[in-house]
């Protein structure tokens, strides 16, 4: 791998390790901040709710505990019961309650009486009177104490309705029972605020049957009051948290709170949280759609990357800068080496830095120069020693010529004095 591309490589995977380290710690943080929003928001939806709904049926409570003192009421009943034809009428007891109770208590559609054989004897809905409602929960248990019906659909009222009763007391004696039949209007209206939840959130009442006992945003009351079964995590923690914490005064101790990642009654995945209304034994279940939930994390994924990516380029642009900053001079240094072994000792390079490359590049200069007056040095000695050696050469050429032409005359001088001999020989035999 060449300098450059390993220099920038390294820049580049340093950069990145510490923008995923960093990334990823500023992401898990905030995500885990954005969790304690939505769990606090949602948490504090559920208790607002649920203590506004208290209020409610405490204030519904109190009317009732405060009809049952009245003192017309309790002479009427009394008369009533003893059959006493000079006494209060059922009538009387009517027009008491119409003018006198029913303006009071806007919630109830009728305020009525029983007698303690369990009939109606007198009411603000004239309908009712003489109809025999013994086997009524709201009769069996106001005998005893301040009590609220659940919700149930009332067939003479053809809707929705709660019935809240307690029990009358003459001197020490239960002379009978009064009641008042409640809209759920007020109590749906709580519900309905929707402060806090966003733009899927919801909150509603689950019975102890696990039915919707309130209206849905998203199905139509029909079709889900009193018959949309609600068996989500959500609403079985909240009835076992209520089976762990309750207390035996009848309340829920405190507990803590948390965000439950389930499907819902439509099916929807939810982030959901919820309350327990101990009285009536209902659950209220604050949720909202976990895609909306978990949106502020997915935008801050994005943002994140989105950071990520412009510093991932910015930091590629610097990588890069630097890479050619350090590269350049060391890649040149290199070409400059390979011609000056290539025999260019003239080569030099221009290198104007302050740190060791320039240090180095001025030490190569010098080693250049000093090499080129070396070989230059060398060059003419070579030359000398040449010069001399081909005068030493020319000159035993001159000898070495001059002998074998004195050699070659011995030779030729050697042969005319054989012939001189041979030819002396001949004249002798003659």
């Amino acid at each position: 791998m060449k300098l450059r591309q390993l220099l920038l490589s390294g820049f580049l995977f340093i950069a990145l390790i510490s923008i995923v380290f960093v990334g990823s710690f500023s992401f898990i943080n905030a995500r885990a901040s954005l969790k304690r929003q939505v769990v606090s928001h949602l948490e504090t939806a559920a208790v607002s709710r649920a203590n506004h709904i208290k209020t409610f049926l405490e204030a519904l409570r109190g009317r009732m505990i405060d009809f049952s003192s009245d003192g017309k009421i309790k002479d009427c009943l009394y008369d009533l019961e003893l059959n006493n034809l000079d006494g209060c009428t059922a009538d009387n007891l009517t027009e008491h309650l119409i003018k006198n109770k029913l303006p009071v208590l806007k919630e109830a559609f009728a305020v009525f009486t029983i007698t303690l054989n369990g009939q109606i004897v007198s009411s603000t809905n004239k309908k009712d009177i003489g109809i025999d409602i013994s086997n009524d929960p709201c009769f069996i248990f106001g005998k005893e104490k301040p009590f609220i019906r659940d919700v149930y659909f009332s067939e003479t009222l053809q809707q929705n309705i709660l019935t809240i009763s307690a029990p009358v007391i003459r001197e020490g004696e239960l002379i009978g029972v009064v009641a008042a039949n409640i809209k759920t209007e007020p109590l749906y209206e709580i519900l309905l605020d929707r402060t806090g939840l966003g733009e899927s959130g919801e909150i509603y009442l689950v019975n102890k049957d696990q039915l919707m006992i309130s209206p849905s945003r998203f199905q139509k009351d029909e079709d889900t009051i009193l018959k949309q079964v609600v068996n989500s995590e959500n609403s079985i923690e909240c009835f076992d948290d209520f089976e762990k914490h309750s207390l035996s005064s009848g309340g829920v101790a405190e507990h803590e709170e948390k965000i439950i990642i389930t499907p819902d009654y439509r099916g929807i995945t939810i982030s959901g949280t919820h309350g327990y209304i101990s009285e009536m034994q209902w659950c209220l279940l604050a949720e909202v759609d976990e895609t909306e939930a978990i949106a502020p994390v997915i935008k801050l994924r994005n943002q994140i990357i989105i950071i990520a990516l412009i510093i991932t380029i910015f930091v590629l642009i610097l990588a890069f800068y630097f890479a050619r900053l350090i590269s350049s001079p060391i890649i040149k240094l290199k070409d400059a080496v390979a011609e000056v072994g290539e025999g260019k000792l003239r080569t030099s390079i221009e290198i104007k830095s302050k740190t060791e490359i320039g240090d180095l590049a001025k030490a190569f200069n010098e080693m250049a120069i000093k090499l080129e007056e070396y070989y230059s040095g060398l060059e003419k000695e070579i030359n000398k020693r040449t010069a001399e050696l081909k005068k030493e050469k020319d000159e035993a050429e001159k000898i070495s010529g001059f002998a074998v032409g004195r050699e070659l005359k011995m030779v030729e001088l050697k042969k005319k004095i054989k012939e001189l001999e041979k030819g002396k020989g001949h004249k002798g035999k003659d």
